[in-house]
């Protein structure tokens, strides 16, 4: 009897498994400028195998309770679909400068096919991802193409009328949307509706711009203070009419407002990228399966304003080691939770994606939005 209660007691209590990875700058940057340099040499056409390798090392360098995730694209079906992509952007590329309204209508053309180009690019990016030699899914049967053109290309023409308050709803019903259609062998993904989280979301980011200028201006009122002090000394008004000051001054006060500025905005936009997939993440569920990503704001700030800067002082060298540690913490900080263990899973039936839709809907550098 004893025995019967610990085991039932056993089954009743979550497991927690966290996400790890292993990757390294060291180790990537050899694949990075190697993957650099053949692209170079090859006018792009070798960009295809490079995507492939980096996304096999990435997802290779990637740990679930011992077993690591695979990714399984071929280079020339991505190449393929490059191409097709390229046939459609060089021309309206050079349209843009031939005659203006020629490109606004294929431009037109374009976003009637992208809610099918997402639905086609979602399918190809979850299916040539493993974990346990089970593949991911993307569920395209009807109405998948409807509802997508539904979130993606109507419910946008509401920001006007709404004054753009609609916006974190149309985030809440893309996260909702794709998360519920992805699936991991034959298990559906579920999504926990909430869609005052992403309405609090965007409010602290309001919060977060506000209280940022409002430290830049703490900072630049005692600099107006002093200027306006030393203004009145007579080696300073002599030194505010000669055509060093009058010409070197207002450059070099612009570079240092830009220094100050244009990186912690920046920053600030990609950490809120990330604050926003914790959002989506934390009402994903995969069977009796739970996720929770615990980023922090702050240190996803200093995160990316940190990438910049070791960017900007290498001359973008650095990439290997940057792209690496912003992995590292959006991996490592996601955790599982589950009553039955990470072998509940069945694999699903096979799938023939191929990468045309993927690659014409990244062309266009399209976001899909859940952080896949």
């Amino acid at each position: 009897m004893t025995d019967q209660v610990s085991s039932a007691d056993s089954v009743a209590t979550p497991s927690i498994f966290r996400l790890k990875f292993h990757g390294t700058g060291r180790e990537y940057f050899g694949i990075w400028i190697v993957n650099l340099l053949l692209t170079i040499v090859t006018v792009g056409i070798y960009s295809a195998w490079a995507t492939v390798r980096t996304n096999r090392y990435f997802c290779g360098a990637t740990e679930l309770d011992g077993s690591r995730f695979g990714y399984h694209a071929q280079p020339k079906a991505i190449l393929i679909g490059r191409l097709i992509g390229a046939a459609f952007f060089i021309p309206y590329a050079i349209l843009q400068h031939v005659s203006p309204t020629a490109s606004l209508l294929l431009l037109l053309i374009g976003l009637t096919i992208l809610p099918w180009l997402i639905v086609r690019a979602m399918r190809f990016r979850m299916r040539v991802l493993s974990y346990r030699n089970i593949r991911f899914g993307f569920d395209d049967t009807p109405p998948a193409v409807k509802m997508a053109y539904r979130y993606y290309l109507w419910m946008p023409l509401l920001l006007i009328p709404t004054a753009g308050l609609i916006w974190p709803y149309i985030q809440h019903q893309h996260s909702k949307y794709l998360a519920t259609r992805i699936r991991y062998g034959n298990t559906a993904m579920g999504f926990r509706s909430d869609v005052g989280a992403f309405y609090i979301a965007y409010l602290q980011l309001i919060l977060v711009e506000m209280s940022m200028f409002l430290a830049i201006g703490v900072i630049a009122i005692p600099i107006v203070i002093l200027g306006v002090v030393l203004s009145h000394q007579p080696g300073f008004r002599h030194l505010m009419h000669s055509d060093l000051f009058r010409n070197g001054a207002p450059f070099l006060a612009g570079i240092a407002i830009a220094l100050l500025i244009y990186p912690s905005f920046i920053a600030l936009v990609l950490a809120f990228r990330n604050w926003l997939q914790r959002v989506t993440y934390n009402r994903i569920t995969l069977g009796d399966m739970s996720v929770r990503a615990d980023y922090r704001p702050w240190r996803l700030f200093t995160l990316y304003l940190g990438n910049i800067v070791m960017l900007l002082f290498t001359l973008g060298f650095a990439y290997p080691w940057v792209k690496c540690r912003t992995v590292r913490y959006l991996i490592d900080h996601i955790e599982l939770t589950t009553r039955t263990g990470l072998h509940q899973f069945q694999a699903g039936a096979p799938d023939d994606s191929n990468a045309v839709a993927d690659q014409v809907a990244s062309i266009f550098d399209v976001d899909i939005g859940i952080g896949v």
